[in-house]
């Protein structure tokens, strides 16, 4: 009795032993399935080799598709539209961009003109635009004066030189009809510089609206002829670890310049920053040979 006693203490042991061994196995398998299908994030760190862009973007593995959804209508010009609006030309090739034109398109201070106005106009500007140099794009901005009315202002790639008078002749036909004699005032100027080009976005198409000059209705700002647009972003996947490191330079960099001294409300995931020193960043926090 003594060991046929034993031999069962035994072989209750063994069974409960093997079941904690399976609880625990069945425990770690729902741990890692569900880890690695709702909340395991995806990091990379991203970079535009021939623009001034630096990036670091978080994103999670979604086990079933997104259902699309519809976007509202826009009102104003928001500070999330105005930093993607200067991602969007920070990403641009630095010499295409320093060899493009700015070109404002106005209307008469009595003139009243809806926001579908101000839209049909513009589209038809840009596809004349589009007709007579075919390998333009076009980043424009439509701003609000003072008293209400609107007027864009156009970042014109791949072009070096437009006439004025066209500029001029075509939007004065396209507000007033006719033969485009009616006066109409147009500017047609020439970048000198990278900077120059980011100045001109930072002050005026990418500027916040004035309280005074009241809400908009539809988009503010947009790209005509996007696959004209050289914009070429380069991205590296980053762990835990590198995705903190860069985000932690970015957050430098963004505080360094702003000279704030309280902390930010959000934490920046990008910034501007040369193409090379992008590259050397990224490296760094993927710990690359040749970048640590």
């Amino acid at each position: 009795m003594g060991a046929s006693g034993a031999r069962q203490r035994l072989l209750e042991h063994t069974e409960r032993r093997v079941h904690r061994l399976e609880t625990r196995r069945r425990a770690d398998a729902r741990r890692v399935l569900l880890s690695s299908a709702h909340i395991s994030p995806r990091s990379w760190g991203e970079f535009t080799p021939e623009g001034s862009y630096l990036g670091v973007h978080v994103g999670r593995m979604q086990p079933c598709p997104v259902p699309p959804t519809t976007r509202g209508v826009v009102h104003g010009f928001s500070r999330q539209s105005r930093s993607r609006l200067l991602k969007t030309l920070s990403k641009l090739n630095r010499q295409v961009v320093s060899r493009a034109l700015f070109v404002t398109l106005t209307y008469p201070l009595s003139e009243s003109v809806s926001f579908a106005s101000c839209k049909r106009h513009l589209d038809s500007f840009a596809k004349r635009l589009a007709r007579k140099f075919v390998r333009c794009g076009v980043i424009w901005r439509m701003e609000l004066q003072k008293n209400g009315t609107p007027h864009f202002h156009l970042i014109v790639l791949n072009q070096r030189f437009i006439p004025h008078e066209w500029v001029r002749r075509c939007w004065s036909q396209i507000v007033f009809g006719g033969n485009g004699n009616e006066y109409i005032r147009t500017e047609t100027k020439r970048v000198d510089s990278f900077k120059k080009a980011l100045s001109y976005a930072a002050k005026y198409a990418a500027k916040l609206p004035d309280d005074e000059a009241g809400d908009t209705e539809g988009r503010v700002w947009g790209i005509y002829g996007r696959r004209h647009i050289p914009i070429r972003v380069i991205q590296w996947e980053l762990d835990p670890g590198g995705e903190a490191r860069l985000s932690r330079a970015i957050f430098n960099m963004v505080s360094s310049r702003s000279g704030r001294t309280k902390p930010l409300e959000y934490p920046p995931r990008w910034v501007i920053c040369e193409g090379s020193r992008g590259e050397r960043l990224v490296g760094w926090a993927a710990r690359l040979e040749g970048y640590c």
